[in-house]
């Protein structure tokens, strides 16, 4: 890692606890400067604005996912337990990004369109582990497949659909937080999809 690497890491995990302790609309540029004990023109020379900030934040948290979850899967000895873990991490990863959003009424519109993308850019990266997944659970002949990356596909946008459904009353009603009883709820349905789905999958 060169000098730059380590600059953007520490902007990085400043941001990320000032994004998680005050939201992205309370954060500014000055204060993300002078949390890494730096210029805000050096702060820009990586960075043209807390947006492009938050996105980066986001992006790590996503990847340190991706790498968590890849560390799990190659520890477990079932593809059906992997499915599990895979569960119930995705639903902790959502717990961080509600967080550091802090979202309310007046910048969700602002954060979502960079939410989105992200979301979208990150659903190919969930279907390639949930690929990996089951791919592990056909050549241990715990599961009988023929379209992987189909099912895959369809085990990620149902898992998507359940926390849309669970969320959206809340945002269109203009609250942003989500309560803790709404949080399991989820996590209870999308345990109950992962049972439904692996029945169909398993030989036995």
């Amino acid at each position: 890692m060169n000098q730059g690497d380590d600059k953007i890491a520490l902007i990085l995990s400043a941001s990320q606890k000032r994004f998680g302790r005050y939201g992205l609309s309370k954060t500014t540029m000055n204060e993300i400067a002078a949390d890494v004990n730096m210029s805000k023109a050096s702060l820009y020379y990586y960075f043209k604005d807390k947006e492009s900030i938050f996105l980066a934040v986001n992006a790590k948290e996503q990847n340190d996912f991706t790498e968590k979850i890849r560390q799990v899967i190659q520890a477990e000895r079932t593809a059906k337990k992997m499915l599990f873990d895979y569960t119930v991490y995705r639903l902790k990863l959502l717990q961080k990004q509600l967080s550091l959003a802090k979202l309310n009424n007046e910048n969700y519109h602002e954060v979502k369109p960079l939410i989105h993308s992200l979301i979208n850019t990150f659903k190919k990266t969930e279907v390639s582990i949930i690929t990996d997944i089951l791919k592990k659970g056909v050549e241990r002949k715990e599961f009988k497949i023929r379209d992987v990356n189909s099912y895959a596909e369809l085990f990620i946008d149902i898992q998507r659909g359940l926390r849309q459904h669970r969320f959206s009353g809340y945002i269109d009603k203009g609250i942003y937080v989500i309560p803790a009883r709404v949080y399991h709820k989820l996590k209870e349905q999308s345990e109950l999809f992962t049972a439904i789905f692996l029945k169909g999958l398993c030989n036995n």
